[in-house]
Parts: C-alpha cells; sequence; structure tokens
C-alpha cells in the first residue's frame, strides 16, 4: 500500500530538484548577461583575442606563437570568433555559457550533502565569488569549471558505481589539460579519490586491521603527494606558502591514510576504475597530440607546456597575505571546530559566547578605521575598512577544512562509505588551492573559492553538530559582500581596496565591451592614429606587453612574442631592429606602462627616434606621488 506513495514523495523530490536548478540557471542568465560585455584588462582580452585570430589565420599555437596556455582554449575563441564575429564579446558569450555549467555542477555537488534550497544557496554563492568579479574569458575559468564536473562526476560514480562516470570525469580532465597544464592538480585529486573510494568498507564484513606492507597503498601516494608539492613550491617557500599550498595537501594525505585503516585494503579494486579514468583522460589528449605531429610541431607543444610555464613560475610572482589574515577568519574556524562535537546544555551559552567573541579581532579592525583622522564620509570610511578583512578572512581556511575531514572520519563510531565521499570534495579543496601559484592576487582566489565553499559544506553537513544556523549567517554575508562590493568592480584591485570605476563604451566595433573612461580616450586615440598612418592588415610592432594593439587595430604581429618577459634570446633589442628592416614597419607602438616585462631600453627608444621620424604620445601614467607623469604609449611612424 505504501509503494505508490512512496514513489510519488520520490518524484515530486525530483521535480523540486529540477524546477530550483532551472531556477538557479534563470538567476544566473539573468544576473551575468547585461554586465557580460562590461570591464577588462587590456592585456588579457588582447593576448585572448590576438591568439584565437592568429589561429583563424592558419597559424598553430607553440609553433608559430607562444601561447601563454595548453591552446586548447584558443582553439575555442577562435571557433567562436568564426561563429560570432571577430570582436571581444563573442569570447564572453563562452565563458557565460562554461558559468551556467558551473551553477549546474555546483547545485550537483551540493544536493550530495545538503537539501535542494540549500544547494541552490550554495551554488549562487559560488557564482558570487567567481565569474562575476572578472568577466574575462580566462583559462583559469574554465579550469574552475572542468574541475567542478570532474567532482560531481566523482561523486556520481561514488552512488552509482557505472564506469560511464569515471569516463566522463576522466575526459574533463583531459580537456583541463588542453585548456592549462594545471589541468595536472585536478588529475592528482581525481586518482586519490579513487584509492579513497577503494578502501570504502564491506558492510557485510568486520573490518580487519590493517597490515605494515598494506599501509604503503596509502601511504606511499600520499608521501609522493607531499613531495611533489613542496617540490612545485620551493623557490618561495615561507609560513604563507606551507599555510596556502603545502599543509592542505599533508592534510589531505591524512586523511587518505585515516580512510584506509577505517575500512579494507584492496589495490586491485582501484586498478580497475584508474584504467577506465586514464582511458577517459587520454583520448582527448591522444587527439590533441596526433594534431601536433601531423602539424610537425610536437616539439613546440612540449616547449610550451612544461617551459614557458617555468619561466612563468621564475617570472610573474605575487606575494601572499600575511598569516596574521586569519585572525580576521576566526568566526569561521572556531565554528569548524565547535561543530565536531555537540555540547551539553549546560555548555551550549558558553560556546555561543566564544562564537561571538571569535569576531572580536574583525571588529576591532573596523573601528580602528572608522577612528581615523581623514575627512572622508563615514559610509566610505565603512566600506574600506571591511573590505580587506571580509575578503582575506577565509584565505587560509583550506587547511582547516581538509583538517576538519580528518576529525569527521575519526569522529565517526564506524567505517561509513559517506568517508571516501567527503573526500572526493575535500582533495580539489586542498591541491586546487594551488592554481594561486605563485600569482597570489585577489582574483586569483576566486578561480578557486567555490570549491572552498562546497568543501565547507560538506564537512559541516558531515560534522555531529555543524553550528548550521550560523553558517547560513556567514554565507549571506559572504554572498551580500560579493554581490555588493566585488562583483563587477576592478579585478586588478579585488581584494585590496572597493573600486567601483565608470565604464563607457563600446571601445570599437571590435572591442565591443564598455571600458573605464581613461582606457576609452586612449585607446580611441591610439587606434585612429594607426588607421590614419598604417593600412588595415599591415604589419606594426607593439611592446612590451600589449597584444591588445594587434587586435583592436586589426594589424598583424611580425613576431611569435605576446609578453616580452618570455623572449629570453641574446640581443633581442637588435634582432628586434633587424625584424622592422626586414618587414618594412611602418608603425611601432611602446607601451609606457608594461605590466610584466622591463621597459624598453633608452639606447632602443633613440635608435626609434632616428628611424621613425614622426611620433607622438598618448595617455598619461601617474606611476607615484614623487615621480613625474609620463605617456601611457609612444607611437613612431614613417
Amino acid at each position: 500500500m505504501n509503494q505508490p506513495s512512496e514513489k510519488t514523495s520520490k518524484s515530486s523530490s525530483q521535480t523540486a530538484r529540477w524546477l530550483l536548478l532551472v531556477a538557479t540557471l534563470l538567476v544566473t542568465a539573468c544576473y551575468l548577461v547585461p554586465r557580460a560585455r562590461s570591464s577588462w584588462i587590456p592585456h588579457d582580452e588582447g593576448l585572448l583575442a590576438h591568439t584565437a585570430e592568429r589561429v583563424l589565420e592558419g597559424e598553430v599555437p607553440h609553433r608559430d606563437f607562444d601561447d601563454m596556455y595548453s591552446g586548447g582554449l584558443t582553439y575555442l575563441h577562435a571557433g567562436a570568433m568564426k561563429t560570432l564575429g571577430r570582436k571581444l564579446s563573442s569570447m564572453r558569450w563562452v565563458l557565460l555559457l562554461a558559468s551556467l555549467v558551473g551553477v549546474a555542477c555546483w547545485y550537483g555537488i551540493a544536493l550530495h550533502f545538503a537539501p535542494p534550497w540549500a544547494a541552490m544557496f550554495a551554488s549562487l554563492l559560488c557564482l558570487a565569488w567567481s565569474t562575476p568579479n572578472y568577466f574575462a574569458s580566462l583559462p583559469s575559468w574554465y579550469i574552475l569549471v572542468l574541475a567542478s564536473l570532474t567532482t560531481w562526476l566523482l561523486l556520481q560514480y561514488h552512488r552509482h558505481r557505472q564506469s560511464r562516470w569515471l569516463l566522463a570525469a576522466g575526459f574533463c580532465c583531459g580537456l583541463s589539460l588542453m585548456i592549462k597544464i594545471v589541468g595536472l592538480y585536478m588529475i592528482a585529486a581525481a586518482l586519490l579519490s579513487l584509492l579513497a573510494i577503494s578502501f570504502q568498507p564491506d558492510p557485510d564484513k568486520n573490518p580487519k586491521q590493517v597490515t605494515g606492507m598494506e599501509r604503503l597503498v596509502s601511504v606511499g601516494p600520499a608521501s609522493l603527494l607531499c613531495l611533489l608539492v613542496i617540490l612545485l613550491v620551493r623557490s618561495h617557500l615561507g609560513l604563507g606558502t606551507m599555510l596556502l599550498f603545502v599543509l592542505p595537501s599533508a592534510a589531505l594525505a591524512g586523511m587518505l591514510v585515516q580512510i584506509q585503516s577505517r575500512g579494507r585494503t584492496r589495490l586491485g579494486q582501484a586498478i580497475r576504475p584508474g584504467m577506465i579514468f586514464a582511458a577517459g583522460l587520454l583520448a582527448p589528449l591522444l587527439a590533441w597530440i596526433g594534431c601536433y605531429l601531423a602539424a610537425g610541431a610536437l616539439g613546440d607543444l612540449v616547449h610550451g607546456l612544461f617551459v614557458l610555464p617555468q619561466l612563468r613560475l621564475d617570472s610573474v610572482t605575487s606575494s601572499l597575505p600575511p598569516p596574521w589574515v586569519l585572525l580576521w577568519g576566526l568566526p569561521p574556524i572556531i565554528l569548524l571546530g565547535l561543530g565536531m562535537r555537540k555540547a551539553a546544555p549546560r555548555h551550549a551559552r558558553r560556546l555561543e559566547l566564544l562564537a561571538a567573541l571569535s569576531a572580536l579581532p574583525l571588529l576591532l579592525t573596523c573601528l580602528g578605521a572608522l577612528g581615523s583622522a581623514d575627512a572622508r564620509p563615514l559610509a566610505d570610511k565603512l566600506i574600506d575598512s571591511i573590505y580587506q578583512p571580509l575578503f582575506l578572512a577565509c584565505y587560509y581556511l583550506p587547511l582547516l577544512v581538509v583538517a576538519s575531514g580528518i576529525l569527521v572520519v575519526k569522529a565517526r563510531p564506524e567505517t561509513r562509505a559517506d568517508d571516501a565521499k567527503l573526500f572526493i570534495v575535500l582533495g580539489p579543496v586542498a591541491l586546487m588551492t594551488l592554481v594561486q601559484y605563485p600569482y597570489s592576487t585577489g582574483i586569483y582566489f576566486c578561480y578557486y573559492a567555490p570549491l572552498l565553499i562546497l568543501g565547507v559544506l560538506a564537512v559541516v553537513r558531515s560534522q555531529a553538530a555543524g553550528w548550521q544556523r550560523s553558517w547560513i549567517g556567514i554565507g549571506l554575508l559572504a554572498l551580500l559582500f560579493a554581490v555588493s562590493m566585488l562583483n563587477f568592480s576592478s579585478p586588478r584591485r579585488l581584494g585590496a581596496e572597493s573600486q567601483s570605476i565608470a565604464r563607457q563604451g563600446p571601445l570599437s566595433p571590435r572591442a565591443d565591451l564598455a571600458v573605464n573612461l581613461r582606457d576609452l580616450e586612449d585607446y580611441g586615440s591610439l587606434i585612429d592614429l594607426l588607421e590614419r598612418v598604417t593600412s588595415e592588415g599591415e604589419t606594426i610592432y607593439a611592446a612590451p606587453d600589449c597584444p591588445e594593439v594587434y587586435f583592436l587595430a586589426n594589424r598583424r604581429n611580425p613576431t611569435r612574442t605576446m609578453y616580452d618577459i618570455f623572449d629570453t634570446r641574446k640581443g633581442r633589442e637588435q634582432l628586434i631592429l633587424e625584424m622592422l628592416e626586414k618587414h618594412k614597419v611602418r608603425a611601432v607602438v611602446v607601451n609606457m606602462r608594461a605590466e610584466f616585462s622591463r621597459p624598453l631600453t633608452d639606447g632602443f627608444l633613440a635608435e626609434l627616434e632616428r628611424i621613425f621620424p614622426q611620433r607622438r604620445r598618448i595617455g598619461i601614467v601617474h606611476r607615484g606621488p614623487v615621480s613625474p607623469p609620463t605617456a601611457r604609449f609612444r607611437v613612431y611612424w614613417r
């Protein structure tokens, strides 16, 4: 008699899940579409667009030009431009689709741990801390989406044990490698997750004590993981690096060992899933390698995948926030600790008081800023006082989230299949934080933040007493902060200070984006001048670090270089002068505000003045309160 009602209830639950997913995707689209063509960082958009256009002209990444990434995304952008037109917005619509996929993945992951309404809230919180903060079609966003999709597929495999989920997970990891080499981090997390699943206890048998030799099955991969992470970050090793990169991986390794000690040890159970995953992984990679073999450019691909990234690690760096910012993150840290066990009623008030007092450092910081002597309005001082503390409060939380996962596993009275499910979500929390190395600016935290949010959700929902109402309050605060102060602001200063910048546009038919007023004037003047002194499709030279000039002006690049910091040839400037004569270049644009590369030498600029009799300065750069203003661009022509 109960079977029809049970089926009806299950069907209603499934319908509610799908309706909430559709609602979540509609909210996402309505939030992103109106501002999808707003804001830019010129050299980022220029890199993406210029490389895509060179592919449309028949060139091959790494063989004919230096692609800063693996090259797969360049082909995707080229396809978008071929379909939607050679303009910057074409790449933005691809990112919009990827954002929708990401939100659906975050919703699906959250459903494994929380009811549908909570999954909807978590997925929208993940969205608020991701693409709206810098809506440019950069590879790190696609790495985040593919890592999220892989995590969801692994959870589906854990639940259903069907090979198709593993094959798809491997395929996603292969695609991520084709986009950026940091896809290796998710591959490591996936392989460790398969090992954790193989340790899942047999409910019909009592687990036996793990022997010393059997323990090598978990200790070996765990030790190798820690060693590889240390080798990766060794040149920038410090307390912040240890807290953010090394120790989360060590905690994940400890969690794997803990799961094995409570289950069974059958390495054979992991071999077949590993082979299926590897088959999915190799399918796109072999096709990718085959294309480069056919083009005679396999050596160029290897150089682009392994040599150029090493140059980035050595040359393009940013310092981590000081570890004392953990004081601003005491509320979530205390709540993670309090959630491990239920307190006796007589202690509940004391714990509530402790949780409240943990916000004292954050409150004192805000009060100190409000009491400053500057004459700004009180509202502005309040915004500035809370901006950085709220952004950095969870910066070093990955270690504590993964460590809490170990305590969750240890505190359970018996072996549980949920141990592996929790590990699947915490694997990316521990390893994908490495996408912030070595350029750990605010936006790089956003490339990873959704995985951290889902890790917190998984741990809190797995704890004996998760203090879930308090976490809902923290989630609401994080959502309000992101929507009101982070989203669609200036990505350059994200996490450092709140900046609301007026934008107008489009800049041009090709640069069909709303940009800040200074860029609108400077690049508008630059494009007008290049259109007067050169012809469409003509070869010019623009450096350093300004590939956007080629795309915006629709002019050809005579070099293979995007960012000059990666051009390490001896006698480089003399070779450039010879190249200018060889290609009969009539115009040169010198960027006086290069972000990564060193400025061109005075001797080189003097030689340009000798060769090119006409010159003009465009824009003004203020490098500091003491230094005199300089031109943003110098244009030479003949």
